[in-house]
């Protein structure tokens, strides 16, 4: 999967679904909520998917 380039750094919610699905180092895809760096309870770092984020998505989606 193409992610971004920039680590984010994200926190797996206690209820154990977030807004957001994190693609870690080691390829695992998690849901989570992103969080600032150096916060205290952060659960790890990894990369959002491009395809989230990217301004001509619906281009490339499939009808």
């Amino acid at each position: 999967m193409p992610v971004n380039a920039r680590l984010i750094t994200y926190r797996v919610p206690k209820e154990g679904k977030g807004k957001e699905r994190i693609v870690t180092p080691n390829g695992e895809t998690v849901s989570a909520e992103i969080v600032q760096p150096g916060t205290q309870d952060a659960t790890g770092v990894g990369y959002i998917s491009h395809f989230a984020t990217c301004p001509v998505a619906n281009m490339f989606r499939r009808k």
